[in-house]
């Protein structure tokens, strides 16, 4: 089973509606309160998925009474318990099994005279799942993603339009090799397509897909989040949609390559990407992510967000730079069984032993000074995270009305984006053109 071309397009305009003849949602819970009935599935204005089912009440007195008070002991403040939430799975007017989990049912309220209810609900994610039926180890694997939205790649195909009347040709196709695989992006009027084709039937086509979508993203500096996945394994083909964000307005950040002009260059990183993360959503994309949320926030957040995400990367990437001073460590053990023994103020006591042992943790400003030394970094921009870093943890306000000292914050924030971005290169092996944004004007460098 697959989407028709015109709901593929409904999708892209959030106008995507199905129509189910019997849809199930079944409560996680050993007991679990129960819907039944037909139905329909559909994106609301603002692509967010939403589920409408008509259920038929089948005992109307105590259903109706155990129903309307679904939620009525969960206390204001706290986690809902996954026990509350339901599962759905539902059949559609053409005969596709669709299932989504974790939803949320709002208290559904009927008046007395009710025989049934209508239950609304919002959905995450849909899934539909069928098998392959081809077994041959011949058989491709294959995934295609649709993200919405114009983006600026450097295409290097041309499109053949024909109409009624006229034909010309597009430059608006980005074909690009990877291990094991051949991807084509493909620009449409409104949205963004991504086909990824393998020979290899032994790969994760699935994995592989998102951390593409995680490289290209990346690279364009914006979060690639597919409202349509389609992955064909060998024996099984799953679809996924997807709900949209409430807002349309996606966050952006300042990438680290020029793609618009260098084409190389964009397959180089991606492919270095892709070869150095096996598995999605790795610390260092996290982190990154971390990054391009906090962009969209005021300047203080930034530089704190910014700041504490190389740190992070740090330790978790280059801690082996880190060379600690043994002599130093081993003085501090033997000191710390005195301390314990002194008869003086246990918060006083607890707070020189916190002292001692936070002196043997691994210290960012020493790997970054090492790193220093190698020549990936250079001392001033290290010398600006530690400045930043110092004044973001210590909740330091900016003078709104000084511009000059405006200017210092935001150029401090660059470097150290700059400084985020040169030790992922360093981690991909990546030594072609970037953007260095620990210099004025931005300039690219090679």
């Amino acid at each position: 089973m697959h989407l028709f071309q015109n709901e593929l397009e409904c999708i892209s305009n959030n106008t995507f509606s199905i129509d189910c003849i019997e849809i199930s949602l079944t409560q996680n819970t050993s007991n679990p309160v129960q819907y039944s009935g037909s139905g329909s599935i559909f994106q609301n204005n603002d692509g967010t998925l939403e589920l409408k089912l008509y259920h038929k009440y089948k005992n109307t007195d105590a259903e109706k009474k155990f129903n309307n008070n679904l939620l009525s002991d969960e206390s204001a403040g706290k986690l809902i318990g996954k026990n509350k939430l339901f599962n759905l799975s539902a059949e559609d007017v053409f005969g596709r099994l669709w299932e989504s989990s974790n939803i949320l049912v709002q208290d559904p309220q009927s008046p007395i005279i009710a025989k049934g209810q209508v239950i609304n609900a919002k959905i995450n994610s849909l899934t539909c799942e069928n098998d392959r039926g081809e077994k041959s180890e011949s058989v491709h694997t294959f995934s295609y993603a649709l993200i919405q939205g114009k983006y600026d790649l450097p295409f290097n195909q041309y499109e053949e339009i024909k109409g009624t009347f006229f034909s010309k040709s597009q430059l608006n196709i980005y074909k690009l090799s990877i291990r094991d695989a051949t991807c084509i992006i493909h620009q449409k009027d409104e949205y963004l397509t991504i086909s990824v084709e393998s020979e290899n039937p032994l790969i994760n086509i699935n994995k592989k897909t998102e951390v593409l979508l995680e490289a290209l993203g990346i690279s364009l500096g914006q979060d690639l989040k597919p409202d349509y996945l389609k992955v064909s394994s060998i024996d099984k083909e799953v679809l996924n949609i997807f709900s949209k964000k409430a807002t349309t307005n996606k966050h952006t950040i300042h990438p680290p390559i020029p793609i618009k002009i260098l084409t190389n260059d964009l397959n180089h990183f991606i492919s270095l990407y892709m070869d150095s993360f096996k598995e999605p959503s790795s610390v260092f994309f996290n982190y990154w992510n971390r990054i391009l949320n906090g962009f969209s926030g005021n300047v203080e957040n930034s530089a704190l967000v910014i700041t504490t995400s190389i740190e992070g990367v740090l330790k978790k990437y280059y801690s082996d730079r880190h060379q600690p001073d043994i002599e130093f460590i081993n003085e501090i053990d033997k000191a710390l069984p005195l301390i314990e023994s002194m008869e003086i103020n246990t918060r006083v006591k607890a707070s020189i032993k916190s002292s001692f042992n936070n002196s043997k943790s691994i210290k960012p400003k020493s790997i970054l000074h090492a790193l220093e030394k190698e020549k990936v970094l250079s001392i001033d921009a290290v010398k600006t995270w530690s400045e930043l870093r110092n004044k973001a943890s210590h909740a330091d306000t900016l003078a709104s009305e000084d511009e000059a000292e405006l200017q210092k914050y935001l150029d401090q924030i660059f470097i150290c984006l700059g400084l985020f971005y040169k030790l992922l290169f360093k981690h991909l092996n990546y030594n072609s053109n970037y953007i260095d944004y620990t210099k004025s004007g931005w300039p690219d460098r090679y």
